[in-house]
């Protein structure tokens, strides 16, 4: 019985037929440069995500002063949630040994965390000062 091979349009690697899948671009290609191609879209995803993230939780936070009854506790969860994003945009920006990360994204990631972290510092900030006025007023 003879295998059938044959190059790989993105490496030129001989591949038999069996090891070979059809890309977006209906190319033949081998598993690996399938599944290289898979992971480097799924990190340009996740950059995005991280860079939007923060700052649309930030903003969900402060609309939610305006809420009567969800503003005594979500503003504080959302400028937590907001603060810990903007540290991880801030630390995936910073590393510049991850793969997903080029010249022209890493300004924009460590910009949206710093103004991310930013805005949550003054949501939870706001929030503990409106507590300390709950408790001072419940006192009298």
């Amino acid at each position: 019985m003879s295998t059938d091979t044959q190059a790989c349009a993105q490496c030129g690697r001989m591949v038999p037929m069996s090891g070979l899948v059809y890309d977006g671009q209906a190319r033949l290609v081998c598993t690996t440069c399938e599944s290289d191609a898979e992971l480097s879209a799924m990190t340009r995803k996740n950059i995005v995500q991280t860079a939007v993230a923060p700052p649309v939780i930030a903003l969900l936070g402060t609309m939610m002063f305006c809420a009567p009854l969800v503003s005594i506790f979500v503003p504080f969860i959302c400028g937590l949630i907001a603060l810990a994003g903007g540290v991880q945009a801030i630390r995936m920006g910073a590393d510049a040994s991850n793969p997903g990360v080029t010249d022209s994204n890493q300004p924009i990631l460590i910009i949206s965390g710093v103004l991310s972290c930013l805005w949550a510092l003054g949501i939870i900030g706001i929030q503990l000062l409106s507590w300390v006025g709950m408790s001072m007023m419940s006192g009298l």
